[in-house]
């Protein structure tokens, strides 16, 4: 099954997707970002079509699942920090 990212374009709401099994997928990616669009979320989306893949992106819930990883990646962070600020502390 395809895999596919989109991204977007903030100012205008311009959006787009690639195809991340396509042998340009890096090339086209750079190109994208070049003229502004910016990912527009941390995950492939797999599906049978483009349309059926915009659908799903469309879905509160992996908006909700994107931010909950980006926050439990912060909290990771603050752990790992606290962790090496009471090894000082110890020591």
């Amino acid at each position: 099954m395809p895999s596919f990212q989109f991204f977007k374009r903030y100012d205008s709401g311009s959006l787009t997707y690639l195809d991340v099994d396509s042998a340009t997928f890096a090339d086209e990616k750079t190109q994208l970002l070049e003229q502004g669009f910016e990912v527009a979320n941390n995950y492939y989306i797999q599906a049978a079509t483009a349309e059926e893949a915009l659908t799903l992106a469309a879905q509160p819930q992996l908006e909700a699942l994107d931010s909950y990883g980006a926050l439990t990646q912060s909290m990771i962070g603050v752990y790992e920090l606290a962790k090496e600020q009471i090894k000082k502390v110890r020591s």
